[in-house]
């Protein structure tokens, strides 16, 4: 009898245990992320508490995804809405004003001490930072003042470069407007490990207006983080040095931030965006480029389509290289932001340093 109450009592008490847990858990809020390297920077956040959910899945491109039912209703659930905004995912904006309206939100680019970067849509980029991140003129311009060998293909590409800036500056070569309608600046702020730290505080702050009672382990997790992203700085600073001074393409102009932070920015971008195809004219002057500059690589997306990239590099010489700015292989959690800088700063290496 006795053995039999000592049995009634224990399962009572893990009942009620579990209740408990049940309880501490529902009062943690229910997070949303928009994509993945930010999801890993709440994750890392959130340690301990909770996890956060994902909407966009890192092989998927953000600027024009369809929400699944799974994924309205895990936006529909959330207590909290982090997203870059600044116009990166106006569907996600729209969605979340139908599904979420009472969610509290934390818009990244508008978060005090974020750099922004203005968007670039010339396919050339008037200057890029040197070897020690100052500014430098653009290489057919000096090219055409000192009349040099290759001076009729600088020329030539600053002719057509003048020309798109008259006639189709911000549109495609059939007159359409770029897609770039709220955005406030470059909204691929997030490869920018300075930009991670600052909004890395912002997501603790953010969870501890939701959840006072765990608002020191964020700030814990959030500081243990930052020193993390510190680290993390100065490992990409050396892996990146054998990247300084080369000169590569991109299919579209999504590394502004790490070209800018590490001295090893892009010449020119295919596409002014990634939900805009170039047209002709614009393919032309990209491909006269890569002939003067001397290109040594031309970096695809594993999120778009590759065949710009082909016709771009060919008869150029120039390698093709892949740079994935949202990790797609790369498992989701508190370690996926800096594993994703990390592939795409020795993606860079491996094809610029090639030689």
């Amino acid at each position: 009898m006795r053995a039999t109450f000592r049995s009634s009592s224990a399962s009572i008490l893990a009942i009620l245990l579990a209740a408990a847990a049940g309880t501490a858990r529902a009062d943690v809020p229910r997070v949303a992320v928009d994509i993945a390297p930010v999801h890993s920077l709440v994750a890392q956040v959130m340690q301990g508490v909770g996890t956060p959910d994902l909407i966009v899945p890192a092989d998927a491109s953000p600027h024009h995804y369809a929400l699944k039912p799974s994924q309205s209703g895990t936006l529909a659930g959330a207590g909290l809405l982090v997203r870059i905004g600044g116009g990166y995912t106006p569907w996600l904006e729209e969605s979340a004003s139908a599904l979420a309206p009472d969610a509290a939100g934390l818009v990244l680019m508008e978060v005090p001490g974020t750099e922004v970067l203005p968007l670039r849509e010339d396919a050339v980029f008037a200057a890029s930072a040197d070897a020690d991140g100052h500014e430098h003129e653009d290489e057919h311009e000096h090219e055409h003042e000192h009349e040099d060998e290759h001076a009729h293909e600088g020329d030539h590409a600053h002719e057509d470069h003048d020309e798109h800036d008259h006639d189709d500056h911000g549109y495609d070569d059939h007159g359409h407007g770029h897609d770039h309608s709220g955005m406030i600046g470059d909204p691929h702020a997030w490869l920018d490990p300075h930009n991670a730290a600052v909004w890395t505080r912002a997501i603790a702050e953010a969870l501890a207006a939701e959840d006072p009672e765990n608002a020191e382990t964020y700030r814990a997790n959030a500081e243990a983080g930052v020193k993390a992203l510190e680290d993390l700085d100065a490992e990409l600073r050396t892996t990146l040095e054998p990247a300084r001074g080369k000169t590569y393409v991109v299919l579209h102009d999504a590394y502004q931030y790490l070209g800018t932070h590490y001295g090893v920015d892009a010449l020119g971008a295919i596409s002014a965006s990634d939900n805009t195809a170039p047209g002709p004219r614009r393919v032309e002057e990209i491909r006269a480029a890569i002939s003067w500059s001397g290109v040594e690589c031309i970096f695809a997306e594993p999120q778009q389509d590759t065949r710009l990239i082909t016709l771009a590099a060919e008869g150029t010489g120039a390698r093709i290289g892949r740079l994935d700015p949202l990790g797609s292989g790369i498992p989701t959690g508190p370690e996926h932001y800096t594993e994703t800088m990390r592939a795409l700063a020795g993606s860079m290496v491996d094809c610029l340093a090639a030689n």
